[in-house]
């Protein structure tokens, strides 16, 4: 199955998640208040279209770039975008390879004065200018005010005592990074 479209999530601004039709791997543009997190972005065949996409929704610079892991089927679309736009934070595993994709990945980073780094699990980030809203529900959940659980619950589907996935305000960051293919079993 392929997933192609926009979800929006309107509470606290607007943030709008689009999955990107890359075909085999994956790429999801998030937006929210003007802000972009670009993860992942698809094979080779698929970069000039991650890149135009991006164009076309008027993006000028993203504010995190999430590479997964090296993959050519993920991380191609990265290098296109990463040599396309500016870049505040790139985000990646910790493992290296031997890849020329993967080589091209440390090479635009580098190029652009960027470290590619791995957040720690627990940590939070903020994508756009509505923190202060979601915080203010966050405490009118966490006193068991309605309002902050409906508030909550329109942000990403879930209740009061339960992780935010996508918010335009800082949300618990998911560890979304795979291990090194030789680290599977």
């Amino acid at each position: 199955m392929i997933l192609a479209g926009m979800i929006s999530f309107p509470a606290f601004g607007q943030t709008n998640v689009h999955v990107l039709d890359v075909g085999q791997g994956l790429s999801v543009l998030i937006e929210s208040d003007g802000h972009y997190m670009l993860y992942d972005g698809g094979d080779s065949h698929k970069s000039s279209y991650v890149v135009s996409y991006l164009q076309n929704e008027q993006v000028s610079s993203l504010d995190y770039m999430v590479a997964s892991h090296h993959d050519s089927d993920h991380l191609n679309g990265v290098v296109g975008a990463l040599n396309a736009f500016p870049v505040k934070q790139v985000w990646g595993p910790s493992y290296e390879t031997d890849t020329k994709v993967y080589q091209s990945f440390c090479s635009a980073a580098e190029e652009k004065g960027l470290s590619v780094v791995q957040p720690s699990v627990g940590s939070k980030y903020s994508l756009g200018a509505s923190a202060s809203a979601a915080e203010a529900a966050s405490a009118s959940c966490a006193a068991g005010s309605p309002a902050g659980f409906a508030a909550s619950s329109a942000a990403a589907g879930s209740g009061c005592g339960r992780a935010v996935f996508f918010s335009s305000s800082a949300a618990t960051l998911p560890t979304p990074f795979r291990a090194p293919p030789d680290q599977l079993r």
